[in-house]
């Protein structure tokens, strides 16, 4: 929107699920939509849409997504939630190891877009294969600086309130363990 003189000011923002909005911009109820993939790929591939541009271009290593754990995994089973953390740096390491040039196709890519194929119920192939994949830290740090810039938008429209920091909620002792046992990522 900068790139065109807009701002948020200018548009009416209406939040609405993935599926929701392919079917409002395919019936045009809604002129944009900003998703997370498959959603655009989806989109594009039915005629409701045209992609203009992915979030790894207008803002890369945006912290899109993180790994919650409660008191009990905090507290209690510490152990259970090191063994997690280790086994899902393993993965991500596998699938940042299946990346080359923006898609899943190196090795075993086949058995990644199984995974994805069964856990988002998308059964056309196609789609997975023409999606934009999100990064993964294999080194699991998450991106402070994008957490604190998002917190920011967000208190400016009045959809946080508080004092609450990302810097006050982050706990790095599982990732600092789990790549200790494994050795820093290499690709």
């Amino acid at each position: 929107m900068r790139t065109v003189g807009l701002s948020i000011k200018d548009v009416k923002v209406v939040y609405m699920s993935n599926p929701d909005a392919i079917i409002a911009l395919k019936n045009g109820s809604i002129d944009g939509s900003l998703m997370p993939e498959p959603g655009p790929t989806i989109a594009a591939k039915l005629g409701a849409a045209v992609k203009i541009m992915g979030d790894d271009s207008y803002y890369p290593n945006q912290q899109i997504a993180a790994i919650l754990y409660g008191s009990t995994l905090l507290k209690n089973h510490r152990d259970a939630g090191f063994r997690f953390m280790r086994a899902y740096l393993r993965g991500v390491r596998v699938y940042n190891d299946a990346l080359r040039h923006g898609k899943i196709v190196g090795p075993q890519a086949e058995a990644i877009l199984k995974i994805f194929s069964d856990a988002s119920r998308q059964s056309d192939a196609s789609i997975l294969a023409a999606v934009t994949p999100n990064g993964n830290n294999p080194n699991g740090r998450p991106n402070l600086t994008s957490m604190l810039e998002d917190l920011s938008f967000f208190r400016e429209q009045g959809l946080i309130q508080g004092n609450v920091s990302p810097k006050d909620i982050v706990d790095l002792s599982f990732v600092d363990e789990a790549v200790k046992s494994l050795g820093p990522y290499k690709h």
